[in-house]
């Protein structure tokens, strides 16, 4: 039931921002996540952005995986709003529900951050995240459980840089430890590639290549974690 609950909720923003030209940005992507000793994982996942004001916008997306973890993996809604024109400064905050099916864990978190345009194509942001794990056999599924035997908190940071656009083609170099559906521990710097080509009107197809710091030791740093992305993503 409460998963279904923020599924209705992303369905609405779909549904509604189809009713609204131009003002929706749908996506899927098949993904498969490997960090050895901890997990393998294929993914699903799907979602929307929708400006439904002129300065702010709803987000939210749900995941399913196989594998390690079957089941729900992730879900999560959200709202982004503009506050300054200069350097295109806003304010962004969402709610999150992770499952380790398998392990019987959960994670619900809120989060909020800071985020500015200060060049083109240039995205910067900075802000702090509340976590909430659940180790409770009978609860960990649950979004509304935020009472925790180990809650913390995280910074959360974003840097993308697009630093090619030609022919149709994007691509974007990013460190971030927060997106739309999922959180890493601010020491491990998330970062990858992501690459995107417009292949028909309105759409375009859309790859990424992530990996994590695992350690530092003798300045030799360990990348233990694959994160690969291919899918498509629309302006509607």
């Amino acid at each position: 039931m409460s998963a279904r609950l923020y599924l209705v909720v992303i369905a609405a923003i779909c549904a509604v921002g189809f009713a609204e030209p131009a003002r929706i940005r749908p996506d899927a992507y098949l993904g498969f996540r490997y960090e050895p000793g901890v997990e393998t994982r294929l993914l699903l996942a799907g979602g929307a952005e929708w400006d439904f004001v002129e300065r702010a916008k709803l987000f939210g997306g749900f995941a399913v995986g196989a594998i390690d973890n079957p089941g729900i993996a992730h879900y999560g809604i959200g709202v982004s709003a503009k506050v300054v024109d200069f350097a295109k400064v806003r304010l962004q905050a969402q709610v999150n529900h992770d499952e380790w099916t398998s392990w019987q864990v959960g994670e619900n978190r809120i989060a909020g951050m800071v985020v500015t345009e200060p060049l083109r194509r240039l995205e910067l942001g900075i802000g702090l995240a509340w976590r909430a794990p659940i180790y409770d056999p009978e609860q960990y599924h649950s979004p509304f459980k935020w009472s925790s035997e180990a809650p913390e908190w995280n910074w959360v940071y974003r840097l993308d840089w697009t630093f090619l656009t030609r022919d149709g083609f994007r691509v974007a170099l990013w460190l971030a430890n927060l997106d739309r559906l999922t959180i890493h521990n601010p020491q491990q710097f998330p970062s990858g590639l992501r690459a995107s080509y417009a292949a028909w009107q309105h759409w375009r197809l859309t790859a990424q290549i992530g990996t994590a710091i695992k350690g530092l030791s003798a300045l030799l740093f360990r990348f233990t974690e694959m994160d690969l992305r291919l899918g498509v993503s629309g302006e509607l």
